[in-house]
């Protein structure tokens, strides 16, 4: 995969090594992990070169809902950067325009003193600028 550094709206700056490419997101191994962001979400890019390989094309079909649905099904906690704001916890249920999303799992707390309440977001999906977690290429 090819380096390149990605402005996100909002200013925030992702820089790594492209390891999948589709028509509408990109996994991005970044040295903190890997980061999954759709396209929508980019609004400069740095180093992306003149031309795109047949082997970006190829992977057009698969969406962001099919990505947010894969982490549902193995309730992988993530970390979203999202136009509302930094969300941590669990993709609960994904629909049309959005995705529920359990911020505050009590599984991130070290212990009880560490627990907050148990919130559940409705998140725009066009919002999403990031997401962070133990993404595979699977998901």
């Amino acid at each position: 995969g090819r380096r390149i550094g990605a402005t996100l709206r909002g200013g925030l700056t992702v820089e790594g090594v492209v390891v999948e490419a589709r028509t509408n997101w990109i996994l991005i191994a970044e040295d903190t992990g890997r980061g999954l962001v759709p396209t929508s979400a980019i609004v400069a890019v740095r180093g992306l070169g003149v031309g795109v390989d047949d082997h970006a094309r190829a992977g057009a079909g698969l969406g962001i809902s099919s990505v947010l649905r894969s982490l549902a099904e193995d309730r992988i906690p993530v970390v979203v950067d999202h136009d509302a704001g930094r969300c941590r916890g669990r993709v609960l249920a994904v629909f049309g325009d959005h995705f529920d999303f359990e911020s505050n799992s009590a599984e991130e707390a070290v212990d009880s003193r560490d627990a907050a309440p148990r919130a559940v977001l409705s998140l725009v999906t066009a919002g999403v600028r990031r997401i962070r977690g133990a993404l595979s290429e699977r998901h």
